[in-house]
């Protein structure tokens, strides 16, 4: 695990700050603003969601690097996260492919990580 027991319950407990508290998650009738996946989405400045964000991608990035060396040959470091909170988990995460316009287009990495 990338992270133990006490970090996963921190950058659970920032993300959902940002997505609930701050409603980056929900629209303006207070529903989930990506209501046909059944999900809320975020994608904002990593400044704007915590300042811990940035440090936690930064340091995950660190570890692919020196697991494998190819990883990020420009030494790009966190500017922008897309967190996306799942309201029905029998749903989960299904196999797709990140190519929308947001998900990067050149070999700067993307972080992924997963709470719950």
């Amino acid at each position: 695990n990338a992270l133990d027991e006490a970090g996963q319950r921190e950058a659970l407990a920032w993300a959902l700050r940002h997505g609930i508290d701050r409603k980056a998650w929900l629209d303006a009738d207070g529903a989930l603003n990506a209501p046909r996946q059944f999900r809320g989405r975020c994608y904002d400045a990593v400044e704007a969601v915590d300042p811990r964000a940035g440090a936690l991608s930064d340091a995950l990035q660190e570890a692919a690097r020196r697991a494998y060396k190819e990883v990020d040959p420009v030494g790009a470091s966190t500017t922008h996260l897309l967190m996306l909170f799942y309201a029905k988990l029998e749903r989960g995460l299904g196999w797709h492919r990140d190519n929308g316009r947001s998900d990067g287009r050149d070999l700067t990495p993307v972080v992924s990580l997963s709470l719950g």
